[in-house]
């Protein structure tokens, strides 16, 4: 037969082993949870690193890729000096050879109007020919020298298209300025029906700088101003009894308002 605190006993053992149980409850609560903690530290760490070694790595290519852009901009402030330098050099260069093409021209005349053939086989005799008939006696009483006589160097055109230009050599600079003055005096030039055209011989380059003053001159012309076009491109006129020069259109239409 039971005691009678049989049943205390009961319960408090009970409650002991609920103690114990919970203890180790905690206890292995304590060592997972310290496991697991441990491990994901670890992991933070081991990720923390990698993120480390990887700014360091871009950082340092940041670095370089700043030095190198240095170093390039650098390089391209290097060229772009350079390139104006050679620029400017070409410039001066083309201006040198186109001066020297035109000295090379200075003896040349342009003849535009004579019919394709007419020159026959020998050119430089018909072009001597030629200027005495249209240009007058009172201007050549005998033939002027010519070194050589030749068409321009363009494709031969088909019947009934303009003929190409007759490019005449002088012997003498004083016999081509005599011709371009007697030109000019005369205004219009004939030879057997044709109406004929001589000109100085410049440079494709230096021609299309004359032309620019072409809009110029007509305006010039309707106003009864006095001008002349002079070596190289310039445009010289008179106003008012002063004498003034333009070396480009602009600055005659600056002028003229």
């Amino acid at each position: 037969m039971a005691g009678p605190n049989t049943g205390d006993d009961v319960i408090s053992t009970i409650r002991t082993e609920v103690k114990a149980l919970q203890a180790e409850i905690m206890a292995e609560f304590r060592a997972t949870a310290s496991a697991m903690r441990e491990e994901i530290v670890k992991e933070l760490r081991s990720a923390l690193t990698l993120l480390q070694t990887t700014v360091s790595d871009h950082a340092d290519k940041i670095s370089s890729l700043e030095t190198s852009q240095n170093e390039v901009t650098d390089r391209l402030a290097e060229l772009e000096a350079q390139c104006a330098s050679l620029a400017a050099d070409n410039v001066m260069l083309k201006a040198a050879v186109d001066d020297q093409e035109n000295r090379s021209r200075r003896q040349n005349i342009r003849v535009i109007g004579i019919p394709e053939g007419e020159e026959g086989t020998n050119p430089t005799d018909f072009m001597g020919s030629f200027l005495k008939e249209v240009l007058g006696k009172e201007t050549f009483a005998d033939q002027p020298v010519i070194d050589r006589a030749h068409r321009t160097l363009a494709t031969k055109p088909p019947p009934g298209k303009p003929p190409r230009a007759m490019l005449v050599r002088l012997h003498y600079y004083q016999t081509r300025e005599m011709i371009l003055r007697a030109s000019r005096e005369r205004g219009h030039l004939s030879h057997k029906g044709k109406k004929n055209h001589i000109f100085p011989d410049f440079s494709a380059a230096l021609a299309r700088r004359r032309a620019e003053f072409r809009d110029v001159k007509a305006q010039l012309h309707q106003a009864g101003v006095k001008f002349g076009l002079v070596y190289p491109a310039k445009l010289r006129l008179t106003f008012q009894g002063t004498v003034h020069t333009f070396n480009n259109p602009g600055q005659c239409f600056s002028f003229s308002r």
